[in-house]
């Protein structure tokens, strides 16, 4: 029955008349419409469901029906916000109004799937919180709250566990009120629906600028904390968007700065050759790529004068001052006024939408005399779908902005320390209590300072380290070549954090054991520009990081930026010790109030080491090493491609890889590598025994039986050996990365370990 009414559905596409009508079906007329917008409702003990209203609908493919032949409003509303949320449940674009949705490309079409329309919280404020007692003498909480439509499906069968749906079956589709019809409902705007048009409202940022200005005091402080560790832009250029040129920014003058995508081909940068020429007012060339001239009329618009753009401001031809420059991308973005992101496109080409018409994506229409649209997707859903967020230069752009405008395809969207707003929720709070929003006051992650910069909270940086590789390593780039330039404003500011001293190659130095040991999330290949022993050194889906490692077996690692040449003493970096045994670790007045907070005396390590201080003249050498020199163990086993099937890792799946059982010259399980599945089960099938070496780097404490053979080795959990498997260099004495595994000691040393000084590049 379901494919005939499908097959009906696309001739009606075909006939639809033009003209609509403003009548609703007998389901839909029905619906109370107006109490799913009733803040009182949700806090009512006796309604269905929990505290929300729950009204069983119709049969999707009937509302559908019904929208594509254009006879029930409220049904084209639901329709669309179904499609929606399926669009951005796939990590795609939201669809126009005008475009069909086709239920056999998200469901499948042998079963039916009834829509349940729910009232849901849209937002709310604790500053109007008043306690009174309700009808059972109870003390409760009457917040403001504002709510909307929330558009679950239920399969027509036997209620399915939500952990067997799909995730189609578990959208949560939403419809708004517009904040225009709030009285209606004797409520106020906040908090409710916008009409986005086809062309920015620029006096909206303007009030989103002097709301954050004036109101915010989060953001003052992040702006204070910023300035207190680092200083503006050393010999910034900017475009002079009255005299239309480049020009030296004077100290203490406020800019913008753009990120953006530039795609295959930028065709005016800033070259030796004309840098005088572009610096002469009038002189900019023209016609500019799309995106940058709507960048320069914004800032004019904005009543701002100076605008940042890389491929503008930064000679890209003179290689000194294209490294100074990009050394200093944290005090760039950070001490910019805001960051305009142009986040629709692929190329600079993409322009900023609003600025010129932009389709419209939210349709609208009045229910039951209640003007009612379709949410928008917020700015966490929409950056999901970006190509300007899978690129590698803008992941440290979006971090390091204190305040930005997004210019998206449907709506731009405003983030600061504080909130995050959108064209198409009304939402800006004019006071200094904190605000809440269920659906649209959440933006992506910033990267800040630690307000407590004298406190020591164990494993922390680290922690936030992981988090940030995880996402960049999976970004791509035009040039690989880049992935360390496009991470040095993150490491700059990471590097200010108590307990992190600095990076090698990309990985922290006072957490170098635990880093060491970075494992693939999918298919890596090597990247010759970086180590191998460095997550810059492989290109593909990225890298995460592993708890942190238990006693390191390396005494001392050494850095050397040419490992092919002997490297006397001045020429070799010394690393601080990875482990705090001799931090001086004392309580403060703070420790009881902060947990687990305590201070260390991190000028202590950096008196040993002043190599590490944040002003060292060798961090350009520690960031560009190729090679490590240090004392190590090796040792020879081999593996047959039998995959141990115990999680080892914290994994719950690889597909692209398989964890294989090493073996010692017994044949004795004593370790697990991990090994592409390819590779693994090529050397299965064929019956082959693979030689492989390894060395040792540190412990781990993990039970014997996840990685060896339980019943032959010790089950001792402190046993356990971090080694990396390792393939001799052409150059005498080096080693290249090839994966991680974790070995038995006891297994280690009946074979006879060779200590050997080795370089790994």
């Amino acid at each position: 029955m379901l494919p005939d009414r499908l097959n009906l559905l696309h001739k009606l596409r075909k006939h639809t008349p033009s003209n609509t009508t403003n009548s609703l079906c007998t389901a839909c007329a029905s619906i109370p419409v107006r109490s799913l917008f009733l803040a009182d409702e949700v806090s009512r003990p006796t309604i269905a469901n929990g505290n929300k209203i729950n009204i069983p609908h119709d049969y999707l493919d009937d509302v559908l029906y019904r929208a594509t032949s254009k006879t029930c409003q409220l049904c084209r509303l639901v329709c669309h916000a179904i499609h929606t949320s399926l669009k951005i449940v796939r990590g795609m674009p939201p669809p126009s109004p005008s475009e069909p949705l086709e239920l056999s490309d998200y469901f499948d079409t042998n079963t039916r799937l009834r829509c349940h329309l729910q009232q849901v919280l849209g937002g709310w404020l604790h500053e109007e919180s008043r306690w009174r007692k309700d009808n059972r003498g109870k003390k409760r909480s009457y917040d403001y709250k504002a709510t909307r439509i929330g558009i679950t499906l239920q399969p027509d069968t036997e209620k399915i566990p939500a952990t067997t749906k799909t995730r189609e079956e578990g959208i949560i589709a939403l419809i708004q009120l517009i904040s225009s019809d709030a009285s209606k409902i004797d409520s106020i705007p906040l908090f409710h629906g916008r009409i986005v048009d086809e062309a920015v409202d620029i006096n909206r940022i303007r009030s989103w600028l002097k709301a954050c200005k004036e109101k915010h005091t989060e953001c003052e402080d992040a702006t204070k904390n910023w300035a207190d560790v680092l200083p503006p832009p050393q010999n910034l250029r900017v475009i002079d968007t009255l005299e239309s040129r480049i020009l030296k920014l004077e100290e203490g003058s406020g800019y913008l700065a753009l990120s953006y995508v530039w795609g295959q081909n930028q065709e005016f940068k800033l070259l030796k050759s004309n840098v005088e020429e572009w610096s002469v007012p009038g002189n900019l060339p023209h016609p500019l790529p799309k995106t940058i001239h709507d960048a320069i009329e914004l800032t004019k618009m904005l009543g701002e004068r100076y605008l940042w753009v890389d491929s503008l401001c930064i000679v890209q031809d003179d290689d000194d001052i294209k490294q100074d420059q990009i050394g200093q991308m944290d005090r760039v973005y950070g001490s910019a006024s805001f960051t305009i992101v142009a986040a629709d496109g692929n190329t600079a080409e993409a322009g900023l939408p609003g600025l010129t018409p932009r389709q419209r994506m939210q349709m609208v229409e009045v229910i039951q005399g209640l003007t009612l649209a379709v949410v928008l997707p917020t700015l966490l859903d929409t950056l999901s779908f970006s190509f300007w967020n899978s690129r590698g230069w803008t992941y440290q752009e979006r971090l390091l902005s204190r305040k930005a405008v997004y210019f998206t395809g449907h709506q731009i969207y405003w983030q600061c320390n504080r909130d995050t707003w959108c064209e198409d929720v009304y939402a800006e709070k004019h006071s200094r209590m904190q605000s809440m929003q269920s659906y649209s006051s959440f933006g992506p992650q910033r990267l800040d300072f630690n307000p407590h910069p004298h406190l020591y909270i164990p494993h922390s940086s680290f922690s936030l380290y992981t988090n940030l590789i995880d996402d960049y390593t999976a970004r791509n780039f035009s040039d690989e070549s880049d992935a360390l330039n496009a991470f040095t404003g993150i490491s700059n500011v990471l590097r200010h954090q108590p307990g992190t001293w600095g990076f090698v190659a990309g990985l922290p130095v006072c957490n170098f054991d635990d880093a060491i040991v970075w494992l693939p999330k999918g298919p890596i290949e090597r990247c010759r520009q970086f180590p191998s022993w460095s997550w810059a050194g492989w290109t593909g889906s990225g890298v995460t990081m592993r708890p942190r490692v238990g006693d390191s077996l390396v005494e001392e690692w050494f850095v050397v930026c040419d490992p092919t040449v002997k490297a006397d003493e001045e020429q070799r970096i010394r690393l601080p010790p990875t482990k705090p045994t001799f931090w001086t670790l004392q309580p403060t007045p703070h420790s009881e109030q902060l947990g687990l907070l305590q201070a260390y005396n991190d000028a202590d390590v950096l008196s040993r080491f002043p190599s590490f201080r944040p002003e060292s003249t060798t961090k350009r050498a520690l960031t560009n090493a190729k090679g490590l020199e240090f004392w190590v163990s090796s040792c020879i086993f081999h593996f047959t491609g039998e995959e141990n099937l115990r999680p080892l890792w914290g994994e719950t799946e690889r597909p692209f890889y398989s964890r294989v059982y090493v073996y010692d010259s017994k044949g004795k399980a004593a370790g697990t590598a991990l090994l592409p599945k390819s590779m693994a089960m090529e050397t299965a099938v064929q019956g082959l025994r693979i030689r492989c070496e390894f060395i040792a780097l540190s412990r781990a404490d993990v039970q014997a039986e996840k990685y060896a053979d339980g019943n032959v080795f010790d089950r001792d959990i402190k046993k356990a050996l971090n080694v990396l498997m390792i393939e001799r260099g052409e150059v005498v004495g080096t080693m290249c990365r090839v994966t991680v595994g974790m070995i038995h000691e006891d297994a280690w040393n009946a074979e006879g370990p060779k200590r050997e000084y080795i370089k790994l590049v």
